[in-house]
């Protein structure tokens, strides 16, 4: 990793370094060869290697369908129109274009999630498994959630016990 500290250290490495050793061999060669080899050490023992797990997302099996391809390379294909264009007829054909990519994205998605428990060896554990992929997805989306806090609960019923006494 290459931040500050490691550069000041990997400076001071180069500077307590004796490189008169370099001049010690005939072949150029082989004073190249030293030279990297300190360098090189240097360098790796200053800036240690991070490593980061990559995980590659598979794409899901609806995006090899020919009929999205195409509707997808339109609607991109209609996008640009309408920002060169910016009229409304070329507006219209990119939200009806846009309407039916999302329709034809979501038939597919329920197509392969009713294709998905038959091809299983575990049935009912699949249809859980789309069931909760569902479920899942749908709950970050929690639009109608409640603001009220508990001391505005308590302060309501506080109230209204007053106003029947009253």
């Amino acid at each position: 990793m290459i931040n500050d500290p490691n550069t000041h250290l990997f400076k001071e490495k180069l500077r307590m370094t004796d490189w008169l050793q370099i001049t010690q061999y005939e072949d150029t060669k082989q004073c190249y060869d030293e030279f990297h080899e300190i360098l090189h050490s240097h360098f790796e023992s200053c800036f240690p290697v991070k490593k980061i797990k990559i995980i590659k997302m598979k794409p899901r099996p609806i995006w090899n369908k020919a009929d999205i391809k195409n509707i997808k390379h339109k609607l991109e294909t209609a996008e640009i129109i309408m920002r060169v264009k910016k009229d409304e007829n070329s507006t219209e054909l990119y939200k009806h274009l846009k309407n039916a990519f999302k329709e034809s994205i979501e038939s597919s998605v329920r197509e392969q999630d009713a294709k998905y428990p038959k091809k299983a060896t575990n049935k009912s554990k699949a249809i859980w498994e789309v069931i909760n992929s569902k479920i899942k997805h749908n709950s970050t989306k929690d639009e109608n959630k409640s603001t009220l806090s508990p001391e505005d609960l308590n302060k309501f019923f506080l109230n209204l016990e007053n106003k029947f006494h009253s």
